[in-house]
């Protein structure tokens, strides 16, 4: 951080920060995305965005929080820096630099482990509702603390991660294992972070669950007579069929079906809208216009 005067820009009860923008390569950048958060009300304020990444902002007297996320096109890198605490007595010049940040690397030593999500959390209390933000992945991110290294007692940053095993589709349903990894720092943001970790550093919770027992579908039809009558059904690669024999009199039919699970020894039963149909119109792919039976899918 860099000190300069503005002699001519005092303000009571207040004062002038300019912010410079750096990428990864110390050009100067647009590409930012800045907030000061103020301390005691909590108000967040979004910094402008400048294409050459330098912009003055006047705040109140007390204390605020500068967060900023400079992102780097040429090298696909992000950057986050924080300085907690800004409350300078006069007028300030911060430079935002990127160059300062390093990258974040956290993952288990197993290696079929694969991030299922990832993130940097910072959060600072105030006296309104506090403030949250974070930035999802480690690829390609760095971090850093800038300013003083001044205590922050109410201020905290977290680097968070789950790792799990990816099925054959490439997700991660019924993965053997899950990794729950949480570095929490309290007064700071570190300036990058790097840690491996063996399954002997970490706590094991071994679940089992119940398999959800299989759903009992059954489909009833009423030839408009205010009575339902059962339907047979047979399995098919593809679903159910459901047989119907209806009578060579009957205008429309209606079908509704019923789906029963049982869990935890309660029984929980869905019932859909009747569908009512004309028997002489098309009914599933066929036409049924003066057949007596019918497989209807």
């Amino acid at each position: 951080m860099i000190g300069l005067t503005f002699p001519a820009m005092a303000i009571p009860n207040g004062y002038h920060v300019a912010l410079t923008h750096r990428d990864r390569n110390g050009a100067l950048t647009g590409t930012y995305g800045s907030v000061l958060v103020d301390l005691e009300s909590g108000e967040v304020r979004n910094v402008p965005n400048e294409a050459d990444g330098t912009v003055t902002m006047r705040l109140d007297a007390g204390g605020h929080l500068l967060r900023s996320v400079v992102r780097s096109p040429s090298t696909g890198e992000t950057s986050l820096l924080v300085q907690p605490v800004l409350d300078p007595a006069a007028d300030r010049h911060i430079d935002v630099d990127a160059r300062l940040a390093r990258p974040v690397v956290a993952r288990p030593e197993r290696a079929s482990a694969v991030s299922a999500q990832a993130a940097v959390v910072v959060a600072q209390e105030t006296g309104g509702a506090g403030y949250v933000d974070m930035v999802p992945g480690f690829r390609g991110l760095s971090t850093a603390r800038i300013g003083p290294s001044r205590a922050a007692p109410v201020f905290t940053s977290a680097v968070v991660a789950d790792f799990t095993q990816p099925g054959p589709d490439g997700d991660f349903t019924d993965s053997p294992y899950v990794y729950h990894l949480t570095w929490v720092h309290h007064g700071t943001l570190p300036t990058g972070f790097r840690r491996t970790v063996a399954d002997h550093e970490l706590a094991t919770v071994i679940a089992s669950h119940a398999a959800a027992p299989p759903a009992r579908l059954s489909v009833e039809v009423s030839f408009d007579d205010k009575t339902w009558l059962p339907v047979r059904l047979t399995r098919t690669a593809h679903g159910w069929t459901a047989h119907l024999h209806h009578p060579a009199g009957a205008g429309f039919v209606s079908l509704q079906r019923r789906v029963q699970t049982l869990s935890n020894g309660l029984q929980a039963r869905r019932r859909t809208a009747p569908k009512r149909l004309a028997v002489a119109g098309q009914l599933g792919a066929g036409n049924i216009s003066g057949a007596r039976d019918r497989a209807v899918r």
